[in-house]
């Protein structure tokens, strides 16, 4: 369990957190020419708390931002009245769907293996 939320449930009824982190490569080729190769990273992280029958949430980039929790507490005092609870803790099985020799592609490994492929298409599809 993530640090903030055991933080957390010390100061509010209960919590709930979303994080997403992903890297992403994009490499395009319009005519068998490379056109670009971009790479992003993004990190969103959301957290909603209950605290004496009222939701707040709280939006940042990373779960440790300075502020996080007490910003979702602080929404939850002027928050609307609700009569529902978040999920509990649930056993998932596991996704093999994640390849870590695929994670550790660079732009330049992705770049080679277009390059590939772009030359055994053009010598089946030329201009």
């Amino acid at each position: 369990m993530h640090s903030l939320i055991e933080n957390a449930k010390r100061s509010v009824d209960q919590a709930e957190l979303y994080w997403n982190q992903s890297h992403s490569i994009a490499v395009r080729y319009e005519n068998y020419r490379l056109q670009q190769v971009t790479e992003n990273d993004v990190s969103e992280t959301s957290l909603r708390v209950i605290k004496d029958g009222k939701i707040g949430s709280a939006y940042a980039v990373f779960p440790d931002q300075e502020g996080f929790l007490d910003n979702a507490v602080s929404g939850a005092q002027y928050g609307d009245p609700i009569a529902y609870s978040f999920a509990g803790t649930a056993d998932y099985p596991r996704l093999t769907a994640y390849d870590e020799a695929t994670a550790q592609l660079t732009s330049a490994d992705l770049v080679e293996i277009c390059e590939a492929i772009r030359s055994k298409l053009q010598k089946r599809l030329p201009d």
